[in-house]
């Protein structure tokens, strides 16, 4: 016995109850003898349920480089089945087994010396295995000539597809047939198509393409079969990538009737879309247009208009991501659409909304004025798509007292106390005649007054200029900045002209001090100021100060029945 098989025989653990040493006899006679000889060798003369062998048929193997040399691997097969065959036939063993013994160091012996050795396996690049099944060794471990199957490595793992990778080594006898089994647990439970890996000695790479689900963790393994019985490789796992990543992010620029809808998609390296739901609930019945958001890998934001909206109105909305059919969606969120809102505001040197008050529709046109004659002024709307006046007697809980038609598409809505009655009534001026229009009535509005006056382009304007106790027209025109005032509603005239304020500043007017008289005022957009002037022909900003968003329109009203008027303002955006 060699001495590095007395070494592995010692090491054996746990010892076979049978155990013998191949004591080199050769079976290249193919002659039942040498076995004979052999099996006086074991223990009670071989008697039992078990066989162990460290060799068989050593004779020829290949070299570390995997070459065969004379006869090679196919002679030692073609003698170690016989040998089992035999083996099997006369003693009819419960198990054969057969130990390979390589040095400490796992080098396989050489050929060729004294060290040769017919291990089961021989060092080898095969991606799935460490070492290399000699063919004879399914005829040695099994009893029977089964093939070798080793599971490999996934590949090109995509949200819903993956391929899955073995070796088979057929054993050179018989055809061997091969598939993977795969599923969420290792009882698998799906199977991939049949593959054929021949009757070689060599190894077979196989793969195969298999349909999965998304971010999902899979057990799969390859099963190899022939006529005389199958083997199963081990068990791995592959994750498939989850799909295309889409996050919901917050609406922005929200408007009335239209909000941006933002959000990220992660492409994970396919070519991906997106588009946002929205609506008033969860089931959400609107999209915007798809688009395209490339086939990175990182997260890039993405964006949509959501067109339609009513104000006032809470929406639903989620991003969603595509991807070769595979569909990825956000998480929920919601926006509010602004109602255009009143911001009243008791004083003119520390402006706030001392009555913040919601009354709206798209659209609609702010105005003011004492309806009743109740000494404060009260908020109202003109509505130019139905060419109504809605008239509140609130300011806290608005509702519309009068709601009544007057006008032509086109008309700009004007309010003044016009002959000195203690309140206000409602009027128009037709850019398109340069007419002023003023009704003595709110719930039966006509034109008691009509009169043309200005230029194309004036800004229509109403006040009590000289303290006379009732109201009467003005005209600001923007091109030169000018103030025309005056004093008569019947016979107008510029009984006052005054240049003052910058482009695009808007006119307004009010009594700032309570002395009974209305004097001019600007609302400058561009930097949310108010100058209030307490003279009309030496205007100044007696007071200026900041109040307000960008795209606010300024008001006037006496809001509290104090005797003086302090500023406001109509807000159809949200706050910045």
């Amino acid at each position: 016995m060699a001495g590095y098989e007395e070494e592995y025989e010692a090491n054996l653990n746990p010892l076979p109850t049978i155990w013998g040493v191949h004591p080199y006899y050769s079976v290249e006679e193919r002659s039942e003898a040498p076995i004979q000889k052999f099996v006086e060798h074991l223990p009670n003369g071989g008697a039992g349920d078990q066989l162990w062998f460290t060799e068989v048929a050593a004779r020829k193997c290949t070299d570390l480089n995997g070459s065969p040399v004379e006869n090679g691997e196919t002679g030692q097969a073609e003698r170690a089945k016989w040998l089992v065959d035999t083996l099997i036939r006369n003693r009819h063993p419960e198990h054969v087994f057969y130990y390979e013994f390589l040095l400490k160091d796992r080098e396989q012996p050489e050929c060729r010396s004294e060290r040769v050795d017919d291990a089961l396996y021989v060092p080898s690049s095969d991606p799935n295995a460490e070492d290399r099944p000699r063919p004879a060794a399914s005829f040695i471990w099994n009893g029977k000539g089964d093939p070798w199957g080793y599971t490999g490595g996934a590949t090109n793992i995509q949200p819903e597809q993956a391929a899955l990778t073995a070796s088979v080594y057929p054993g050179g006898f018989l055809e061997a047939k091969y598939h993977f089994e795969y599923g969420i647990t290792q009882n698998y439970g799906s199977y991939s198509s049949e593959g054929n890996a021949g009757s070689g000695t060599s190894g077979v790479g196989v793969d195969f393409p298999v349909t999965l689900q998304p971010g999902t963790t899979y057990h799969y393994r390859i099963v190899a079969w022939n006529s005389e019985g199958s083997t199963v490789g081990e068990d791995h796992t592959l994750t498939t990538l989850g799909p295309v990543e889409a996050v919901t992010g917050a609406a922005t620029s929200i408007q009335q009737t239209e909000a941006m809808l933002n959000g990220t998609v992660n492409p994970r390296g396919y070519d991906a879309k997106y588009y946002f739901e929205f609506g008033t609930t969860t089931s959400y019945g609107a999209t915007t247009p798809e688009d395209d958001a490339g086939a990175g890998t990182t997260p890039v934001p993405v964006a949509s208009n959501a067109t339609g909206l009513l104000p006032g109105v809470t929406y639903h909305y989620r991003l969603i991501a595509t991807s070769g059919g595979v569909i990825s969606y956000g998480a929920d969120k919601t926006f509010t659409t602004p109602r255009p809102t009143f911001y009243l505001s008791s004083s003119n040197t520390a402006p706030n909304g001392n009555i913040i008050t919601p009354f709206d529709k798209p659209g609609d046109i702010p105005i003011v004025g004492d309806w009743t004659g109740q000494g404060k002024d009260t908020i109202g709307l003109y509505r130019p798509s139905t060419r109504e006046f809605i008239l509140s007697n609130s300011n806290t809980a608005p509702t519309a007292n009068v709601d009544v038609t007057f006008g032509n598409p086109g008309d700009i809505p004007i309010v003044g106390d016009w002959t000195g009655q203690g309140k206000d009534t409602i009027g128009l001026y037709r850019p398109s005649t340069h007419e002023f229009i003023l009704s003595n009535s709110n719930t039966s509005p006509t034109g008691n007054i009509i009169v043309t006056f200005g230029n194309p382009g004036d800004i229509p304007l109403v006040g009590d200029w000289t303290g006379q106790g009732k109201d009467t027209i003005g005209l600001y025109r923007p091109s030169t900045r000018e103030f025309i005032l005056s004093n008569s509603n019947t016979s107008p005239t510029g009984n006052i002209i005054v240049t003052w304020g910058n482009p695009g500043d808007i006119p307004i007017v009010g009594d700032w001090t309570g002395q009974g008289k209305d004097t001019i005022g600007l609302y400058r957009p561009s930097t949310e100021e108010f100058f209030l002037s307490n003279s009309n022909t030496s205007p100044s900003g007696n007071i200026i100060v900041t109040f307000g968003n960008p795209g606010d329109t300024p008001l006037v009203g006496d809001w509290t029945g104090a005797g003086r008027d302090t500023i406001g303002l109509y807000r159809t955006l949200p706050p910045f």
